[in-house]
């Protein structure tokens, strides 16, 4: 099946990475993504840097497994559940009892120990999606970490879990695909449009429900705050540990405190002296004026605790 073909035939049902985007557990999608794409008939075509070079390595990450584990993997195909049209997916690559999930990853974030399960939410649903399809009970993740260290992990769901996401990824597809309902973008997609809205200087009254979001903001900012200062002085004993060092690497992470390029700027001033030596000040004043443009302003949204009744 040619790249063409299969990207219409996902269409069709949901994958792996569209379940994680249902469930909220993706890093890139939303459920309203997952809806637009397979309402639409429009066939996208574009691949970001990290789908490029991910496909690219697939290869070379799934013969490293072979070597590692001396387990053959022959290419995974478009797949659809038996009984279930809606529920597709591709896996990556098959072994004679389980499947193998090829991956290239930036960092080590979200992963554990090598040779545990402890993978990235985003891929267990899509390792457990999988083994709904293929009626396998073991998925196995073979990652290239920053293009210089290979991993294995091996992810066996549970059968709750795989429950939980066939009854998510049917509602969706019914309630949702199949009766052309968008799901509700969250809030804060639809406050995205208010920004650029011209404010006036009316003055509303609360209610319960916005107090409720109120009470619950302030909340948040103060647990974010609290969270920011134990990260910072996380960061200092590592950093006090580190001194002059630019990598410190440990079991868990690669830490890198380097000092930043440096970088040119033009003295535009020094240019204007040079190039009009006489009246230069009245000379960039004039510039300055010229080429000054009005920008319109954006609306800040500022929330303020109230102390003792008063802002």
């Amino acid at each position: 099946m040619d790249r063409s073909e299969w990207l219409k035939q996902r269409k069709t049902g949901l994958g792996g990475t569209d379940v994680a985007a249902v469930m909220g557990m993706s890093n890139w999608r939303k459920p309203l993504d997952v809806y637009n794409d397979k309402t639409s008939e429009e066939i996208d075509f574009s691949d970001s840097e990290r789908m490029y070079w991910g496909r690219t390595l697939e290869a070379t990450v799934a013969e490293e497994y072979t070597r590692r584990t001396g387990n053959p993997l022959t290419q995974g195909q478009f797949t659809r559940h038996p009984e279930y049209e809606w529920a597709v997916g591709t896996p990556d690559y098959l072994a004679q009892r389980w499947g193998v999930e090829v991956k290239t990853a930036a960092n080590e974030i979200g992963w554990g120990p090598e040779g545990t399960a402890m993978i990235p939410k985003p891929y267990q649903v899509q390792c457990a999606w999988y083994c709904f399809l293929t009626g396998m009970k073991r998925w196995d993740v073979a990652v290239l970490f920053t293009g210089q260290r290979f991993c294995v992990y091996h992810y066996f769901p549970s059968p709750t879990f795989i429950d939980t996401l066939k009854e998510t990824a049917h509602k969706f597809w019914t309630e949702n695909v199949t009766k052309g309902v968008p799901p509700p973008a969250e809030p804060r997609d639809h406050a995205l449009a208010l920004a650029d809205l011209p404010s006036s200087e009316e003055i509303m009254e609360s209610d319960p429900e916005i107090d409720e979001a109120i009470i619950r903001l302030l909340k948040t900012k103060q647990e974010l705050a609290e969270v920011t200062e134990r990260k910072e002085n996380l960061e200092g004993i590592i950093k006090i540990a580190m001194q002059e060092k630019a990598i410190l690497l440990s079991e868990h992470a690669k830490v890198s405190y380097k000092t930043s390029r440096g970088r040119t700027v033009v003295d535009w001033k020094s240019i204007a002296e040079r190039l009009f030596p006489l009246h230069v000040e009245e000379y960039i004043a004039t510039l300055i004026v010229e080429n000054t443009v009005a920008k319109l302003g954006t609306r800040r949204f500022l929330l303020k605790e109230k102390k003792n009744g008063k802002v």
